[in-house]
């Protein structure tokens, strides 16, 4: 459901305790800052992401042809997908470590995805059939 948070931190030493002590602050920064943005009841859901613009490719560059190596799926998870509001998805991706989130969205009731640009703001993504 939309009202549980999911926090994820990892931590990688030679040191069981310091790897523990680390990624137990890691969790604890997370929620602060989770908390914060709850109690700032910040809800201005139109403002928060922009959207991404559409880029198109002269034909030409999309055909010269390249030596091809056939990728290889390395890691597969399965992601369950949950209904979130735009606010709420950038938020769930600020307590992780993952660089995307797979949402539906709460206000279109359509699939999205959010994530963090390099210039530190956020970016979604949603997907149609047209």
């Amino acid at each position: 459901c939309a009202n549980h948070i999911h926090i994820e931190a990892s931590t990688e030493t030679d040191e069981m305790n310091a790897a523990i002590d680390e990624t137990v602050s890691k969790i604890a920064r997370r929620m602060r800052k989770y908390k914060t943005r709850l109690l700032k009841k910040h809800r201005a859901r139109n403002e928060t992401i922009k959207h991404l613009e559409e880029a198109v490719f002269a034909t030409e560059v999309l055909e010269t042809e390249k030596e091809e190596i056939e990728p290889v799926i390395v890691h597969k998870e399965n992601y369950k997908i949950r209904p979130l509001f735009q606010d709420e998805a950038i938020m769930d991706l600020e307590m992780s470590e993952r660089g995307f989130l797979v949402f539906k969205n709460a206000a279109t009731d359509r699939l999205a995805i959010v994530f963090k640009r390099k210039d530190g703001d956020y970016g979604m993504i949603e997907p149609s059939t047209d």
